[in-house]
């Protein structure tokens, strides 16, 4: 699901599977938003001035506020669909307002796949026994294109 995504959004998405190597300060100045496990939320002591949100793969099952904390790797990634889905539609409008008709068209285009893309996906790999989504080295980001 993660790579369909990731196939239609190209650049937006960083993942890092060695979380521990990540350069929080390091990271281009542009809205960022990261899905993490737990593990590695507990490691971010100083969040990045960029970040607009951190969506987290909670482990312990009572800290699960449906909000920012998902405990199962569906529900993270469809949080993530949802982001995506709202970053590039107010793309789109910006660039509508700043007279860039043709490329807004392409976000709007783009932002409108994103939900079909990802229930297919979920489809082509929805069976009775899902394995679950091991996160625990894994920080998923997404950037906006605009500041």
């Amino acid at each position: 699901m993660l790579n369909r995504l990731r196939s239609l959004v190209k650049d937006s998405i960083i993942i890092n599977d060695h979380a521990s190597f990540i350069d929080l300060k390091k990271l281009p100045n542009k809205i960022t938003l990261f899905f993490v496990s737990s593990e590695f939320a507990a490691t971010m002591k100083d969040k990045p001035e960029q970040t607009e949100a951190i969506f987290i793969l909670e482990s312990d099952k009572n800290q699960v506020d449906h909000r920012k904390q998902f405990d199962t790797g569906e529900d993270l990634i469809f949080q993530l669909a949802d982001e995506i889905y709202r970053c590039y539609k107010k793309e789109a409008s910006e660039l509508l307002q700043s007279g860039d008709s043709s490329i807004a068209k392409e976000k709007e285009d783009l932002a409108n796949r994103i939900h079909g893309e990802l229930k297919k996906a979920y489809k082509s790999v929805c069976t009775g026994n899902k394995a679950p989504l091991n996160v625990t080295t894994t920080c998923v980001s997404f950037i906006s294109k605009f500041t």
